[in-house]
């Protein structure tokens, strides 16, 4: 997990414990006002039957819009760790790409420079000058490839 998805992860499990904090200190006061009300009502009435639609109305709202707060607090942090996963995965195709490709690279250059050193007999050249036009081709083949990738992607080629 990289450092990103760490603090975002830290960031949500704090955010749904604020929320159910919230939703815990919302609810203590609640029954606290009720029961005030309800006092006040008995102390005035003379009567312990008080009206509770409406709390229990606002306790319901409340817990929709904490419900409704979490589950898009849920989808912002799935999307945050989907395109952290997105991010690293092209990061880890441009490392493989660019490890593929300075192999054949690698192996021209490295042919060229023993042509270049070196005083061969003809049959020995001929060697080396295969094992070059073979990694040019081989060099030919991954660009293809990933020219043929990046049209795909696009929506180019079928």
């Amino acid at each position: 997990m990289s450092l990103r998805s760490a603090i975002y992860t830290i960031i949500f499990v704090l955010a749904i414990i604020m929320v159910i904090t919230l939703l815990v200190l919302w609810n203590l006061y609640i029954i606290q006002d009720y029961r005030t009300i309800k006092g006040l009502h008995i102390a005035m009435y003379g009567q312990s039957h008080v009206h509770t639609t409406v709390r229990w109305f606002v306790l319901a709202m409340g817990i929709a819009f904490l419900a409704i707060v979490i589950a898009v607090l849920s989808v912002f942090y799935a999307n945050t760790l989907r395109g952290n996963r997105f991010k690293q995965q092209q990061r880890d195709f441009a490392n493989m790409v660019t490890h593929e490709l300075r192999l054949p690279l690698s192996s021209i250059q490295i042919f060229a420079q023993t042509l270049r050193q070196r005083i061969m007999d003809p049959d020995e050249r001929d060697r080396f000058a295969d094992g070059i036009l073979s990694e040019c081709s081989r060099l030919g083949l991954l660009i293809d490839q990933l020219l043929k990738f990046q049209q795909m992607e696009q929506g180019k080629l079928t």
